[in-house]
């Protein structure tokens, strides 16, 4: 099974999402990048054994209990292949908490950090699709207003069985104090 989790945006960043789930229909593109809460991933999503996956559930919810609300800030909207991102400035609560379930999932479960877990670019996906489609996505929401800032109040943890885009779920959302 996988795992994923990530900081909730829904809130701040509900405009702009509209705007790119309103431009997906009208244009008949893929509708995947939906099916999960507007987010920003905190780790690249990993494997584990089924039978130890509710154990890291726990131990993640256990963590994330204790955290404390943090403030996001913004940068841009660009286009990455077939997928159109809001760019999230890194600071250091994004990375301790980056570095900490690296560190976390590594020790405990002996789980590796993904390649790109390297050089992690915090971002909250706007849509994915073909490059073709990402790039008329990009031509019209570059310019899409968006909060500067906000302050997360929650993660979610989420699973899937294959790891592929849109077969995610969230299995828990927990509130930050």
């Amino acid at each position: 099974m996988y795992i994923w989790t990530a900081a909730d945006a829904g809130c701040a960043l509900g405009d702009v999402r509209a705007k790119s789930e309103k431009l997906a229909a009208e244009f008949g593109f893929d509708k995947t990048a939906f099916s999960l809460p507007q987010h920003i991933s905190l780790k690249i999503s990993f494997f584990i054994d089924d039978e130890r996956a509710s154990e890291v559930i726990d131990v993640l919810s256990d963590y994330f209990s204790l955290l404390r609300r943090f403030e996001v800030e913004t940068d841009k909207i660009e286009v990455s292949g077939g997928i159109v991102w809001l760019k999230i400035k890194k600071t250091d609560a994004l990375l301790s908490l980056h570095s900490s379930l690296d560190k976390m999932m590594s020790e405990k479960y002996g789980i590796t950090p993904h390649k790109f877990d390297n050089d992690f670019i915090f971002h909250s996906t706007l849509y994915f699709g073909t490059e073709n489609e990402a790039s008329s996505m990009f031509e019209i929401l570059k310019d899409q207003p968006f909060q500067k800032s906000f302050t997360s109040d929650g993660i979610f943890i989420g699973t899937s069985e294959s790891g592929l885009p849109g077969t995610y779920k969230v299995v828990r959302h927990i509130g930050l104090n």
